[in-house]
Order: structure tokens, then C-alpha cells, then sequence
């Protein structure tokens, strides 16, 4: 925040709600539900039919995935994305690689627990949260993403959560040449330390003069 009100942008942020700060547990929701908290977010503040604002996107995991999406629909108003250590389809992945014990826990109670090294208590997906992932939300079986707004995307490569390899496959995809991948060597999943928040303020610095550039083009 104090970023960009050192650059004269605006700044708004969220929690999905399950998350954070906001009400609600995380096993009451899916994908569309969370993209909808993000949708009603930017058009609460932003309206996009009587609004000139332009939108750079900030997201890191799950929230690059949804801003992709949400940059997919709004090609108006989005005119930057920055994705840190993207998870796009990663409920796929999830589904792909759980074992027939796991599948059947989905189908008997509705909820599997997945143990987490972010919190002692193990993380609960429910399996309608991964039908509606699965059915709904996927982008990495196009073989074209239509995200024509600049996008960097950074990703550690010690990720073991998501591999660096799923966002140089996702740059792969993007509809545009603008498109980029940063790998931090030593980078983690969450991206947090000083070093890297740098690196992520740096990103974001490109995004805005990029922007600027061309709107007084």
C-alpha cells in the first residue's frame, strides 16, 4: 500500500471470503465463489461501465489463477496482471495425484484433509470444490490463453507446493508477447522475503510505467 501511494497509484485489496480477515469457512465455498468476491470487489470500486480506471492485477497463488480470468473478461479495463507463484488448474493436480483412498474419502463424506507445513491442522477440499475447479475454472488444457494485457509472473524454484514448471507452462500459453517469468533460485512458494517482496515491487514498478508509457502514447 504505502508502495503505491509513494507512486500516486490507488491500492485496494481483499480476502476471499473463508480467508483472512473475512467471514466464513473455507469448506463453505468453490473457485466461483471466490471469483465472484473478486468481481464484485473491482465493480464495486471500479465499475467498468462508467468507470476510466485501469486495473493491474496482484495475485499470488489461487489469486493469479482468478486474475487471469478476471483479465480474461475485463480486456478493457485490466491492463496488467502479476502473477506470484501461479496456481492455475492446481485443484486438477490435486485430484490427479490423490490416491483411491483419498477419491473415495470425496465420495463418502464430501471432504478430504490434505496436511499442510503452513498450519498444524491439516487443509480440508471438499469435492465440490474440485468439480467446480475442474468444471468451470480450467486454463491449462487451451492451448491459447486470451490475456492480451502485459503479465509477470514470478515464481520460486523451491516451490514445493506449486512447481516453477507450471508457470513456464503458462507463459507458454499466454496470447501475448509480453508476457514474462522470473525465477527466484531460492524462492519458496509464498515469495515473503525481503528480497523477494523487492523483486515482486519491482515487477509491479514495470507494470505501471508500462502502462503510463502507453496510455500517453
Amino acid at each position: 500500500e504505502q508502495h503505491c501511494r509513494e507512486r500516486g497509484v490507488s491500492f485496494c485489496r481483499f480476502d476471499y471470503r473463508g480467508h483472512g480477515s473475512s467471514t466464513g469457512e473455507v469448506v463453505q465455498y468453490t473457485v466461483s465463489d471466490w471469483f465472484r468476491d473478486a468481481s464484485d470487489m473491482l465493480e464495486h470500486v471500479f465499475p467498468a461501465e462508467n468507470s476510466n480506471d485501469r486495473l493491474i492485477l496482484v495475485g499470488s497463488s489461487m489469486g493469479a489463477w482468478i486474475g487471469l480470468h478476471l483479465a480474461i473478461r475485463r480486456p478493457d479495463q485490466i491492463v496488467g496482471v502479476l502473477g506470484i507463484a501461479a496456481a492455475p488448474d492446481f485443484l486438477h493436480d490435486l485430484y490427479e495425484s490423490s490416491t483411491p483412498v483419498q477419491r473415495r474419502g470425496w465420495i463418502d463424506t464430501g471432504v478430504v484433509h490434505f496436511a499442510t507445513k503452513y498450519n498444524s491442522d491439516p487443509y480440508p477440499f471438499t469435492w465440490k470444490l474440485i468439480q467446480d475447479a475442474r468444471d468451470n475454472w480450467g486454463l491449462m488444457g487451451a492451448s491459447f490463453i486470451p490475456v492480451c494485457c502485459p503479465i509477470r509472473l514470478l515464481h520460486g524454484q523451491c516451490d514445493d507446493d506449486i512447481s516453477w514448471k507450471k508457470s513456464a507452462a503458462l507463459v507458454e500459453k499466454l496470447g501475448n508477447d509480453t508476457a514474462t517469468l522470473t525465477l527466484v533460485k531460492s524462492g519458496d512458494h509464498r515469495l515473503s522475503r525481503p528480497e523477494d517482496i523487492a523483486l515482486i515491487l519491482a515487477s509491479l514498478d514495470d507494470l505501471i510505467v508500462l502502462h503510463k508509457n502507453s496510455a500517453n502514447s
